[in-house]
């Protein structure tokens, strides 16, 4: 379906997200890097920890405010938390790292009143037919948001040097998230109804919902370690802020790639071959990092790391949607749904960055070398994982 018929209301949330990804590439994508240049990574760790634990715990108090009321209020929340913490960053500076589990538990809790409205407006407002695109739309004007913010943010940081360039930053993704929360008040959703937390912490909510939970645990598993070091590993390639910025936008630009062919070629019927394509291949990224020695292995990693997951994300996210579409009531459980997948995806999540403390948290060590490849390797069930939704058309046995 061409991108002129997506309804206003898909356009502007299209919109909001991209805006959202836009801010957190300016400010958001150095907070790792600032914490271990100040710290350690064993910091950043930690610090990781504790945001991946307060996601799903805000994700559920962002769902019941997404189901009681059309507004999204949960926009307006993230936003303030998120123009809080970077504040705090600001105010402490170097003294950051005395405070991670406030700062990391503050940017779960932005992170999850944001994320719950996003999700629960994209099923909402988005058909099954144009859930392919949209979600394909959406990750290349997020790929485009992540291209351009940290090559401009790492040439201000650069230039002005710190801390008059981490401020700068911090105060532009301040602005927009203004902008995104103005633009997101005007979207609704079908609100006035109360949480039900029995169905989000379902086994059974539907034929092949056991599987759908493992797929989203093997997902965030494979992202506890790589949203802690991905940052890292692109900062090594060069020796400052402005090498950052380039390197990330090499790769954003070859993510972007990745999204438009994503678009034109993932079909309903042919995501089985694409989450098999995007699952080994991101395995193969995270077999070279631990195979081939110093930068050219970080080089490699980073080139295979931006194209494939693409291929295996985009028929995930929509074979998800439409599995939720044949649990009974689905339109009344959807933000439960949305919730389900959010905590067994950052229970995966705490369980490989756990392990990559455990082992020692560095990225010469065993625990990168050891710890990626073990948490990347499940991601090769995803084909058998997510097979059910691919069975059965979309709202087939739902109310919805």
């Amino acid at each position: 379906m061409p991108t002129s018929e997506l309804s206003g209301p898909v356009r502007r949330l299209l919109t909001v997200q991209a805006l959202y990804i836009l801010a957190g590439a300016l400010a958001g994508i150095f907070v790792n890097i600032f914490l271990w240049q100040t710290r350690t990574l064993r910091a950043v760790t930690i610090y990781n920890l504790f945001f991946f634990t307060a996601i799903p715990v805000f994700f559920i108090v962002g769902g019941a405010l997404a189901k009681a009321h059309r507004r999204s209020w949960g926009f307006t929340l993230g936003a303030l938390l998120h123009m809080l913490f970077y504040s705090l960053l600001l105010v402490w500076a170097t003294e950051a790292g005395d405070h991670l589990g406030f700062l990391g538990t503050l940017a779960g809790a932005a992170t999850g009143f944001s994320w719950i409205n996003l999700h629960t407006l994209a099923y909402d407002l988005v058909s099954p037919e144009q859930r392919d695109r949209f979600f394909g739309l959406n990750g290349m004007f997020n790929t485009v948001s992540t291209l351009v913010g940290p090559l401009v943010a790492g040439f201000v940081i650069f230039r002005l040097g710190s801390p008059g360039g981490y401020r700068f930053v911090f105060g532009a993704a301040v602005a927009v998230f203004l902008v995104e929360t103005v633009l997101s008040l005007g979207l609704r959703s079908a609100g006035g109804e109360s949480l039900r937390l029995r169905t989000a912490f379902s086994l059974h909510a539907a034929p092949g919902w056991e599987r759908a939970i493992a797929a989203h645990f093997v997902t965030g598993a494979r992202d506890g370690v790589l949203m802690t070091v991905g940052p890292i590993l692109i900062y090594a390639l060069g020796a400052n802020t402005l090498d950052f910025g380039r390197f990330n936008s090499l790769f954003a630009l070859l993510t972007t790639g990745a999204y438009f062919l994503g678009v034109r070629l993932i079909r309903p019927g042919n995501r089985g071959t694409f989450l098999a394509l995007g699952s080994w291949g991101s395995l193969a990224a995270a077999l070279a990092l631990a195979v081939v020695s110093g930068l050219p292995g970080i080089m490699i990693f980073n080139v295979l790391n931006a194209i494939f997951p693409v291929f295996y994300n985009l028929p995930y996210l929509a074979q998800y949607f439409d599995l939720m579409q044949t649990v009974p009531h689905a339109a009344e459980r959807r933000v439960e749904l949305i919730i389900s997948r959010e905590i067994w995806l950052d229970f995966g999540r705490v369980v490989s960055a756990a392990a990559f403390l455990l082992t020692g948290s560095s990225l010469t060590g065993p625990a990168l070398r050891l710890v990626l490849p073990l948490a990347t390797a499940p991601l090769l069930l995803l084909p058998w994982l997510m097979s059910p939704a691919s069975t059965r058309r979309a709202g087939g046995t739902a109310d919805a």
